[in-house]
């Protein structure tokens, strides 16, 4: 009884192509990341170095998803790994973007990251693809052990920039608490001195001395204070209106207005729709 041997498989020209081209931005990116990380250029050639670093990668990243969609469908790749693949690509992506805008790092390791990173991610991905797509090597690479060494080591790198991207992000929560904080603590101290200077000028009466209606007149007087302010006020102020979707129902709507940065808002509380 004889058996038909298997068909030859295709030459990899496809895979081979991709590789080329993902060869070609990954170049570009490496470029545009030591510029940026270089700090010869000034602010706009830093940011532009730093945005087609970004659109370099942004490609790269999607040949290295084709590569491995070739890997996929024209060799072979354990089950497991194609699903642990289509979670870690977009994720690696994430974290290279998070790794180049990490900046100074208490770590010394990471003082590198924006753009270590980078670099290092695509190769062992990249390896992969490469190795998927070509069965002959899995018997001197076998299949389990290879993408768990290779997806195992692209995890680690994914994961690498995220205790300091928490750190930073703890450090402008709790600095914008205490921005939060002394702004409330200088307004309540505004209205302290105001409530006790209104206290003071209605104590005044005609036969109070001069020297006590004076603190209320003049130059940096309460009054000149409060004329600079109504000016400010008038020049920065700002008037917003909306149409509700609702009917004029006849009940009564309550109206929220949420600023950012402290800015002051006067405006109803509600209103009843007729």
């Amino acid at each position: 009884m004889s058996t038909d041997p298997a068909p030859p498989r295709s030459p990899p020209v496809g895979a081979v192509m991709v590789l080329v081209l993902a060869g070609l931005l990954y170049a570009g990116m490496i470029a545009c990341l030591n510029d940026y990380q270089s700090g010869d250029e000034d602010a706009f050639g830093r940011g532009l170095s730093s945005a087609f670093a970004i659109l370099f990668g942004l490609a790269l990243w999607g040949l290295l998803g084709i590569l491995l969609l070739i890997g996929r469908v024209k060799g072979e790749m354990p089950g497991w790994a194609a699903i642990a693949v289509a979670i870690l690509l977009p994720l690696s992506a994430i974290a290279a973007a998070i790794a180049m805008d990490l900046g100074a790092s208490d770590v010394w390791w990471l003082a590198w990251a924006p753009i270590l990173l980078p670099i290092l991610l695509p190769p062992p991905i990249a390896a992969y693809a490469i190795w998927a797509r070509l069965p002959q090597l899995h018997r001197a690479l076998p299949p389990n052990p290879t993408s768990a060494a290779l997806l195992g080591l692209v995890v680690l790198l994914t994961l690498a920039p995220m205790p300091q991207y928490t750190v930073n992000w703890l450090r402008q929560v709790a600095e914008a608490r205490r921005e939060e904080a002394a702004s409330l603590a200088e307004q309540e101290a505004e209205e302290e001195r105001r409530r006790q200077n209104r206290e003071r000028f209605d104590k005044l009466t005609a036969d109070s001395p001069l020297w006590e209606w004076a603190v209320f007149f003049g130059k940096n007087s309460e009054f000149d204070k409060i004329l600079a302010q109504i000016a400010e006020e008038l020049r920065s102020q700002y008037t917003l209106a909306y149409y509700p979707t609702h009917p004029d129902d006849g009940k009564y709507h309550n109206i929220r207005v949420v600023t950012r940065n402290g800015y002051l808002v006067r405006a109803r509380r509600g209103y009843v729709a007729k």
